[in-house]
């Protein structure tokens, strides 16, 4: 559990699978629930973005990040 407050729960999974080879693949996955609705949340409950307008959001953070130029692909 990584946040209780406000009526939302947000739990952080960890993932580790050995399929042979050199390491492992790791992952973690997030779920955040609602808990006043009794509910699993998803993106759409919280972001009315459109794809585009998000596409522009984090190309735009991505190059601010990692200093990479507009022009550059």
């Amino acid at each position: 559990m990584i946040y209780n407050q406000n009526g939302f729960l947000v739990l952080s999974i960890y993932n580790y699978a050995y399929t042979g080879g050199a390491h492992g693949n790791y992952g973690t996955s997030m779920y955040c629930f609602d808990i006043n609705a009794q509910k699993q949340m998803t993106l759409g409950d919280i972001l009315s973005a459109d794809s585009v307008a998000l596409r522009r959001l984090l190309e735009q953070n991505y190059r601010k990040q990692y200093a990479v130029p507009a022009p550059t692909p």
